[in-house]
Formats: C-alpha cells, structure tokens, sequence
C-alpha cells in the first residue's frame, strides 16, 4: 500500500560526482548492467543528504573519500517507470592526486575513462549527456544550472 502523502511529490533523489581533468576532459565510468557509461553515483537514501550521498557512492564505487564542492547542476527528470526524480550533479574537482587510488567496485562498475565533453553524446543517454554538458558549462562559468526532463535548461517564457 502506497504511503498517504496528501497530494504532495514523492521523489526519489539520485547524486552523481562531476569530475574534470585538466584536459577538460569528463570521468566516466561503466555500469556493469547493460555496457552503460555514467558518473559516479547513485540513489540518495532516506534521511540521507544529497552530498553525503555522493560522498558514500564514491567510497563504494571508486574507492575514494571526496566530499563534494558545490552543486553543479538540479535536474528535476520524472519518468513514466520510476516517478519524480531529482537528480543532482556535484562538482567533485579533479583527480590527479586520487588517480592511483581508484578502485572499481567490480560488481557495479567495470571500466572508467576520461572523455572529453564534446564526445559524451557518444558514450550517454542523450538526457544524461544534456545533463552532464549543462553541469560542464556550469562548472566552467561558475554557476549552477537548473534542468528540468533529463537535461533541459528552464527557459524563461
């Protein structure tokens, strides 16, 4: 039985970790379901915050401890099989000095690659590629980028 929730939005929270290099170039990593290329990170559990999330997700999955820097990029993208969703993208700085330390999970990811921004429609979902370039222009001009449907900037009417 589904909770009461009054008419209100339940959303379920996703925080993924943007991190560059200083080729400009995008961390990705590969899922090991499905041979699909993301970000580091995953859904945000209850009671837990977006950046702690992030945080947890990159132990887990990368064998790093990084806390987030700022907020790059709020996506809210709902969708038809999992509802509401926010999706946030940190900016996570740059790796070099972590370079050496990263290690895969092995269970839910198998590969990662540094990939330059103009070829992440290659690699992406085209929402997650919209997104990921939103939260790359953001970082790069220093600001934070709304999105709505997987990667639309909100326009004004």
């Amino acid at each position: 039985m589904e909770p009461e929730t009054d008419g209100f939005a339940t959303v379920r929270m996703a925080a993924g970790a943007l991190f560059v290099d200083p080729a400009d170039r995008v961390l990705l990593v590969r899922k090991t379901g499905g041979n699909r290329w993301d970000i580091p990170g995953g859904y945000v559990a209850t009671g837990e915050s977006p950046a702690r999330a992030c945080r947890r997700e990159l132990v887990e999955e990368l064998g790093i401890e990084r806390w987030p820097r700022r907020v790059l990029a709020l996506d809210w993208a709902p969708s038809a099989h999992d509802g509401d969703k926010l999706l946030w993208v940190f900016d996570c700085g740059g790796l070099a000095e972590d370079e050496h330390r990263v290690r895969l999970d092995g269970d839910e990811l198998d590969r990662w690659e540094w990939v330059p921004a103009r070829e992440l429609d290659d690699y992406l979902a085209a929402r997650l590629s919209r997104r990921l370039k939103q939260a790359h222009a953001a970082r790069a001009e220093g600001r934070t980028a709304y999105l709505e449907h997987g990667g639309e900037p909100v326009r004004a009417a």
